[in-house]
Order: C-alpha cells, then structure tokens, then sequence
C-alpha cells in the first residue's frame, strides 16, 4: 500500500467527522439527521468491508467498531421477539415463557420509568437451555431472534426507512425524544409498548466507529483510498 496512507487516511476520515459535526448542528434529531447517518455507516462499512454486502456488512462493521455502544447494539428487544413468538410460534412462545418473566418482560414493567430488559444472545440462550426442556436451535437463533437484535433493528427499521422508503412526516420519524439511549414507551391508553433507538445513540456510534476504523486501518498500514479507488477500477475495467 502507499506510503502516503497516513494523510490518505486523515482525508478520508476527516471527510466523515465534518459530516457528523454538520448533523449534529442542523438535524441531529431529524429524519434528515438519521439519514445522513445511516448513509455514513454504509460508506464506512463498504471501505472496511468490500468483500461483504448489505445487512452484513453494516452489522459486521457496526459490531467491530462501535466500542463502548458495541454490548448495545448486540441486544435483543425481547418484548419485540416475544410479541412476535406469541403470533407466529405459540408452542416456542409458551416454551420460553418463564425465560421472559424472569427478565421481566411483562406489559406491565414498561410502565416504569426507563424499564428495559434486554440482554444479549448468548444471555438469553443459557437462561432458555437453565429453565426450558425444548432445545434452543441454531436456526432459530439465526432466523428469528437474530431479527431483533438492535443492530438488526437498525438496519430493517431505522435504516431502511429512512434511506428508501421515506414517506413518514419528519415529526414521525423515529429516534426522536429526549431518551439517549435505546428504550421502550408505553403508547397511552392501549396495551402496546414501542421500542426506539434514538438518533443521539447512532450519532455517538456513528462517531466510535469512524475512531475505530482510523485507528485500525493506520496499525494495519491500510490505505483506504487507496484501496477504495483500486476496486472502483477493477470493477469498471476488469483490470
């Protein structure tokens, strides 16, 4: 790789850390805002990972490199996946029941200020295999609880939306209250509970991941413009 990977690099991260502070001055609680930071996560996660694609590259890229946001975003919404079980899989809904009641999720908690439940993967698989005689399977660990993951949630939900299918008003979008961290609502007089990432938590994600990647491509001696132009030219001349 060229020498000149440090200034390289600097250019090329700099560029995203002008994009951040212009968020966070104009529309960090915006559609506009989540938007513009879901279309950095891409960017950064097609020059860190090439060989990937999609919703695997975005969550690969996210996981790696967030740092202190990382145990977040490798949560599952249980109230989410439980509400889901109880419409699709009752018998497997009705198997984990205790395992949900132990961590208290139950309609009743998210009256509570700041209720939230939510363990990672591996915490709720060991307490399913302690108190469920059914066996926990990989294929539905991938197909289904995977789904609700909150970096699952990121992509379907916040990033999606947002880059392709933008049609809510800008005063609906979701990410916005005064919550900077992810969390669960109660919707007033109906028994329905909403789980949201706020924009602030993507921001400052947004913002870990850009630090990660500097450091790591600069110990790696990786030139990513480099290596970005050098794919952009094997693609387009076969080279």
């Amino acid at each position: 790789m060229s020498e000149d990977y440090v200034e390289n690099n600097k250019f090329f991260f700099d560029y995203f850390r002008e994009r951040l502070r212009f968020v966070k001055e104009h529309c960090r609680e915006r559609m506009e805002g989540l938007i513009l930071l879901c279309c950095a996560i891409d960017a950064l996660a097609g020059s860190c990972y090439p060989e990937l694609k999609g919703r695997k590259r975005f969550r690969e890229f996210i996981l790696e490199h967030s740092s202190s946001t990382a145990q977040q975003w490798k949560k599952i919404s249980l109230w989410e996946l439980k509400c889901f079980l109880e419409k699709v899989d009752q018998q497997r809904a009705r198997d984990l029941a205790s395992v949900f009641r132990g961590l208290g999720v139950a309609f009743e908690r998210f009256g509570m200020l700041r209720h939230n439940p939510d363990v990672d993967i591996d915490t709720f698989e060991q307490r399913a295999k302690e108190k469920c005689s059914t066996p926990f399977p990989d294929d539905f660990k991938k197909t289904t609880v995977e789904r609700f993951q909150y970096v699952s949630i990121l992509w379907q939900r916040h990033r999606n939306l947002a880059i392709h299918e933008v049609r809510k008003s800008l005063d609906t979008a979701p990410g916005f209250g005064d919550e900077t961290e992810p969390f669960y609502r109660r919707v007033p007089n109906q028994r329905k509970v909403l789980f949201d990432i706020p924009n602030i938590f993507i921001w400052r994600t947004v913002g870990e991941c850009i630090k990660s990647f500097h450091s790591s491509a600069d110990s790696e001696r990786l030139d990513v413009v480099r290596r970005k132009l050098e794919l952009v030219k094997d693609k387009y001349t076969g080279i």
